[in-house]
């Protein structure tokens, strides 16, 4: 070589260059960057224990993810135990890994985060602190009570239990009934700090046997209790009263918080009661029984007058338990009610105008009664005597609106001259109570003229949930006792006001079949907030039944894209790094995190959900979030679904790998330098060459 200082200059002046290049391409600061310039703060998620969870073990393990990109300096918990603070710190975390921290900690409820700091001092926490409850007590139990030993009747057999911090979840009832061999009823729900589980049973026939029952409970953060083992031997008794008080006709005159509310209960019994106990929950989550309370007669009233909570929004709860003469004891169904601050609606429902469209016994007659309310009705309980001397419930039916009407189809007794009786409960939507009189009419035998149709079915209207896209329809069941052929004659009601427009006929109708006015309300007339009610009525030739009205329906908007629709948001690009899939799901125009599904699919079309797509977080605002982590360079398209509805976005994820540098460092102004002195050894050289 014969200028080997003219070539290693300009070797070195290259190596210069080259590594000034690589600095430019991976992203390294230089020198003489400061720390943390240009630098993102670190992104944090967190993992478990799941937010609002529940759990009975005292260890955990908190377990959070943090990534950044340039390096983190450490990751800290901090929790909430006595004071909010900092617990743990690990001073040498990996990037993009989870970084877990093991505590035992007593029974509470906890919040919870995790704070990063990369090497430029950017620090940050999650978007928001994880809550979780820990519960290691189990439910504790008292006060067994069974109403009967009497072989052959049905005993109720009742336990009183209690759960501290988590709450009451569900029980199981275990019985022999004298056969030594315990059977394990299916689990029952109950809830709340203090609840009682109440199982009836009818006992061995055989007089001396002895029956043995236990019962499981279990709260909301899974831990469990088993009762003592309880037993009787059955007896014979002679005496003719083995029946306990009935309960129904459940009233309360008002749900104001703050307010003195009336709890009334109705009994009945065969003998004659002797007295009840009042037990009341006024919003803590624990029962509290009252001092006994004497009534009598085979009909009468349990009352109660309490001062509800003074926090809106609480939750009321009451039961009673009634005896009677004879010792035999029932215990009611636990009620309840939610506070409301409407000091604006204190009227309860009125009622008018009792119709029945038939006193022939053994037929089909429709109860029907018109109520008022000046803000909303809400419910109704139809109660009926069929000529037996004692009033059974219909379920709660749901109405609405400030007019409507409670319309209920019985087959009344067969027997000419039945004493048929019936009355009706109501509330509305504050929760205001009104009950109507009794009404009665003695049963008739059928006259060889005709009678009038009667409705078995609707009228109903569909679609409900009902917007402003679909035209609407209604269909109906009416049956006669004479006539084969029936016509259906239906009306409409926008806003309580009736459009004869919109009236149609069915004609030649079968008898007792369902038959439906389809689109008869077009899209054009659906204004939204507007509210629709269906009027029908049948005719047989020669008579109409009376009209019958459908529940309101309401008409919403679909114009802004509300009314059951998903939508799926995604971040366009991530590299290295996790994401957030934002789903939003409007059902009913509001928004859940109830019924949403979220799949992911590579390019090829496999799918890699279980892989890449993380547990869903509901956000308070109701919207949905899943945390989307892929390790492989590609396309992924993400569904979110819910009801009818899909929405796809796409995430286009790249894993690069930063190579490392074993090029020398050299200062990015030293290649020009180089270079120079380069030049001038070529120049002194050539002029040190012979002629």
């Amino acid at each position: 070589m014969k200028h080997p200082i003219l070539h290693f200059l300009l070797i070195l002046a290259a190596l210069s260059l080259l590594a000034n290049f690589s600095h430019a391409q991976t992203g390294t600061p230089t020198p003489t960057a400061s720390p943390g310039t240009g630098d993102a703060a670190p992104r944090v998620s967190l993992h478990y224990p799941v937010t609002a969870s529940n759990s009975s073990n005292n260890t955990v393990v908190f377990s959070c993810n943090a990534t950044d990109d340039q390096k983190l300096d450490n990751v800290t918990l901090y929790f909430n135990y006595t004071a909010w603070h900092a617990n743990s710190t690990n001073s040498t975390p990996a990037n993009n890994t989870f970084h877990n921290y093991t505590l035992t900690l007593p029974d509470g409820n906890y919040a919870w985060n995790c704070r990063a700091v990369d090497n430029g001092t950017n620090a940050s926490f999650a978007s928001s602190n994880f809550t979780f409850m820990l519960d290691s007590g189990v439910p504790t139990f008292s006060n067994n009570q069974t109403n009967s030993t009497v072989n052959g009747s049905a005993v109720l057999f009742s336990l009183y239990w209690a759960d501290g911090l988590s709450g009451l979840s569900r029980y199981i009832f275990s019985f022999d009934n004298g056969s030594a061999t315990y059977t394990n009823d299916s689990a029952v729900a109950f809830s709340g700090g203090s609840n009682t589980s109440n199982v009836t049973k009818y006992v061995n026939q055989t007089n001396g046997t002895t029956i043995h029952w236990r019962v499981y409970a279990w709260d909301t953060a899974g831990n469990s209790n088993a009762s003592q083992t309880y037993s009787f031997t059955t007896n014979y008794t002679s005496s003719t009263d083995a029946q306990a008080p009935q309960y129904s006709g459940n009233q309360t005159n008002s749900t104001l918080n703050g307010s003195a509310i009336l709890f009334s209960l109705y009994w009945t019994d065969n003998t004659a009661l002797s007295n009840y106990t009042f037990s009341f929950d006024n919003g803590t989550g624990t029962f509290t029984n009252d001092s006994s309370v004497p009534f009598s007669g085979t009909t009468n009233t349990s009352n109660a007058t309490k001062y509800a909570n003074q926090s809106n929004g609480t939750t009321i709860r009451w039961i009673v338990y009634a005896w009677d003469s004879t010792g035999n004891m029932n215990v009611s169904q636990t009620y309840s009610f939610t506070t409301n601050s409407n000091s604006s609606d204190v009227q309860a429902p009125q009622y008018s105008s009792n119709q029945t469209n038939s006193t022939i016994a053994g037929q089909a007659v429709l109860f029907s009664l018109y109520w008022t309310d000046n803000i909303a009705l809400s419910s109704y309980v139809f109660s009926f005597d069929n000529g037996t001397g004692t009033f059974t419930n219909d379920s709660l039916a749901t109405f609405s609106g400030t007019t409507n009407a409670s319309n209920v189809t019985k087959v009344v007794n067969s027997t000419t001259g039945s004493a048929i009786r019936w009355m009706v409960w109501a509330n509305d939507s504050s929760g205001n109570a009104n009950s109507s009189p009794i009404y009665s009419f003695t049963s008739t035998t059928a006259s060889a003229t005709n009678t009038a149709p009667y409705l078995v079915s609707g009228p109903t209207i569909s679609p409900d949930p009902a917007d402003n896209s679909t035209a609407l329809s209604c269909a109906a069941k009416f049956a006669d006792t004479t006539n084969s052929s029936l016509t259906y004659v239906f009306t409409w009601y926008k806003s309580n006001a009736q459009n004869t427009t919109l009236d149609s006929n069915k004609t030649s109708v079968s008898n007792n079949t369902e038959s439906t006015a389809s689109g008869a309300v077009p899209i054009a007339l659906l204004a939204v907030g507007s509210t629709w009610i269906c009027g029908v009525r049948g005719f047989d030739g020669s008579l109409y039944s009376s009209w019958s009205n459908s529940t309101p329906v309401e008409i919403l908007s679909t114009t802004a894209g509300l009314v059951n629709r998903v939508t799926a948001s995604c971040p366009s690009t991530l590299t290295n790094q996790a994401g957030t899939v934002i789903v939003s799901y409007y059902k009913l125009s509001k928004l859940t995190c109830t019924g949403i599904t979220v799949t992911a699919k590579n390019s090829a079309g496999t799918d890699v959900t279980s892989a890449s797509i993380g547990a869903q977080n509901c956000l308070s605002n109701g919207k949905a979030t899943y945390s989307a982590n892929f390790s492989t360079t590609g396309t992924y398209t993400i569904t979110a679904s819910a009801g009818s509805s899909a929405s796809t976005c796409t995430i286009e994820f790249k894993s690069l790998s930063l190579l490392p540098t074993h090029v020398p460092d050299f200062p990015p102004l030293l290649a020009p330098v180089i270079a120079v002195l380069a030049l001038l050894v070529a120049r002194a050289s050539k002029k040190n060459q012979p002629a």
